[in-house]
C-alpha cells in the first residue's frame, strides 16, 4: 500500500462511537444556578401540580 493511505480526518469514521461518561441528570434536580426564566417556569410547574392535587 502506498504511504498516502487514508486522510486522518476520514479515519475517525472507522472508530467506534464514544460512550458518554457523564450521568444523566434528573429533570427536576435544582442546582441553584438556574436562570430567572427557568426559576419562574419551575415555580409555575409546582403551582400547577399543587392546584391539580387540591382538586
Amino acid at each position: 500500500m502506498s504511504r498516502r493511505g487514508m486522510h486522518p480526518s476520514l479515519m475517525v469514521c472507522n472508530s467506534p462511537k464514544r460512550q458518554h461518561s457523564r450521568p444523566e441528570k434528573a429533570p427536576s434536580e435544582i442546582t441553584g444556578l438556574e436562570s430567572p426564566q427557568r426559576r419562574r417556569f419551575l415555580r409555575e410547574l409546582r403551582k400547577d401540580e399543587a392546584d391539580a392535587a387540591a382538586k
